[in-house]
């Protein structure tokens, strides 16, 4: 029998405690092939999560002189970095500014160095799919290598950040038509295959919706409880929004109510300031980013009321579906594909510009 193998490109897993959606599907990608070899961009944390025995790990390393930087310079007269101007003027209809100069040539750059990476891989082995697990630069490798006949096939999944103009202050992703036309895509949601046909100005044919998942977990039995208890579980960034929890929870005075957060971030000391600034009979806790098999562990001993997702922009957050596996109940704003998965039947689903008074009065409802 032939072997077949994957060499997939992450961010950081197996490394730290992100991308931890990934944990569930190692699983299943193991099984599939005969040797997983995952690549992550970068270590920030040398803690190894748990793996089948048939992975291997080959961390990426970026060239950084100033030499390789200065090489940048010379994509202007790259057929694919010409195209991608004339797309950006053409179809998406923007300004090559400085922002967008500098983006599309940063990725480039990262993305050659995919590319050299691939076609050394590709060599060894020819029976390997290459697999971006986010389209980003490593997709844009994976889509030049394909372009070039390296490889004969390559995927990247699809989610949020790496989908929607929108998101990104300079509202602009690169080289996304390249990437469809080089490469099968998987989004996580009905919203972002759409967004792939309407704003990459992208052919879909190659495009599959293939939704992330969870694996089924113990329901809680949740008696009607003392107090109120709210969960959220989410990165604390600025397009999560958490201190529109914070606004909204200063209209429960007076309700005995607990809030407990999963997850950290850049933000993680200012949000916990603000809510040293909640009413006394409010009390939050913040538990940093935790292995997966602990949430479940804490959910059971907290046995939340309701779930709550106020993020500007989402794929269709793996957090919701851990937590509707446990029969939790969710608010979530209606972005990205949230909508995909919360309803009237298993939550409330808030508009998309939602106030905190929005929040409020779903919060109320549940109350």
């Amino acid at each position: 029998m032939t072997k077949r193998h994957l060499v997939l490109f992450t961010a950081e897993f197996p490394y730290g405690k992100s991308e931890t959606f990934l944990e569930n599907e190692i699983i299943f990608l193991c099984d599939a092939f005969s040797t997983v070899t995952i690549v992550p961009k970068m270590i920030t944390d040398k803690e190894i999560r748990p793996l089948p025995a048939n992975c291997i790990i080959e961390p990426f390393h970026f060239r950084t002189s100033i030499l390789a930087k200065l090489k940048r310079l010379s994509y202007f007269f790259k057929k694919s970095v010409i195209q991608e101007f004339k797309i950006v003027r053409k179809e998406y209809r923007k300004t090559i500014n400085i922002p967008i100069l500098r983006t599309i040539l940063s990725s480039y750059f990262e993305a050659e160095q995919y590319l050299r990476y691939i076609s050394a891989k590709s060599q060894k082995n020819s029976n390997t799919l290459f697999y971006s697990y986010w389209c980003d630069s490593a997709a844009i490798g994976i889509a030049l290598a394909k372009q070039q006949g390296t490889i004969q096939k390559g995927i990247s999944r699809c989610h949020g950040w790496d989908v929607y103009f929108n998101v990104h202050e300079i509202n602009y992703l690169p080289f996304r038509k390249l990437i469809a036309q080089q490469i099968q895509l998987f989004p996580i949601s009905r919203k972002g295959y759409d967004t792939i046909r309407d704003t990459w100005c992208a052919n879909v044919d190659s495009a599959y919706i293939s939704r992330l998942g969870t694996i089924s977990t113990q329901r809680i039995n949740n008696q009607k409880p003392a107090s109120f208890k709210l969960v959220s579980c989410s990165n604390i960034i600025s397009i999560k929004r958490i201190n529109l929890i914070i606004s909204t929870l200063h209209q429960f005075s007076g309700i005995q109510l607990e809030w407990h957060h999963f997850g950290d971030g850049i933000l993680m000391e200012e949000i916990k300031q603000l809510s040293k600034e909640l009413p006394e009979s409010i009390k939050a806790f913040f538990y940093g980013r935790i292995p997966n098999k602990e949430i479940y562990q804490q959910y059971q001993k907290i046995k939340p009321t309701v779930f709550i997702n106020v993020s500007s922009s989402e794929g269709i957050p793996v957090s919701i579906m851990e937590a509707m596996s446990m029969g939790i109940p969710v608010i979530a704003t209606n972005g990205g594909g949230n909508s995909e998965i919360v309803n009237n039947e298993n939550g409330i689903l808030l508009s998309a510009n939602h106030s905190f008074q929005e929040i409020a009065t779903a919060l109320t409802r549940f109350y």
